[in-house]
């Protein structure tokens, strides 16, 4: 086996690329719906709260402006919307989507594609299971 003893350095594209990705570090789309808690155990909304937190695929989003980023996310909530039949899981009918961006600002998406830019970013509930103060999911 030929294992290098000296690490290679990374190309300059590599570096951009390494750079760029970490713009985009907490972005994400949370799906906003219309749940409300009845009688779902809570390990199972744990389990379950991936189905709100989407991260897009990252390859898409490098290298683009605001407005190209903001139209791939248009476009994928137009299609998410469509193809998942207005419904996220257990969480019920899909309301909006809420665009976390990579300079931190904050778009609403409505299920039609059409957003606009808010001000103050509106809470996200977000279900969790821990045993013992240790956070299982």
């Amino acid at each position: 086996m030929n294992i290098p003893t000296t690490p290679r350095n990374k190309s300059t594209q590599e570096l951009a690329i390494a750079k760029e990705s970490q713009r985009f570090k907490n972005s994400f789309l949370f799906i906003n719906t219309d749940f409300k808690r009845t009688t779902q155990p809570i390990f199972i909304l744990a389990f379950c709260e991936s189905q709100r937190r989407v991260r897009l695929d990252l390859e898409r989003l490098l290298f683009k402006s605001d407005d190209e980023i903001l139209q791939i996310v248009s476009q994928f909530v137009k299609d998410d919307f469509y193809t998942s039949d207005a419904k996220a899981g257990v969480w019920g009918k899909i309301v909006s989507y809420i665009w976390n961006h990579r300079d931190e600002e904050t778009y609403i998406f409505h299920t039609d594609g059409s957003y606009e830019k808010i001000d103050i970013k509106p809470p996200q509930v977000k279900a969790t299971l821990s045993v013992k103060g240790r956070t299982i999911c």
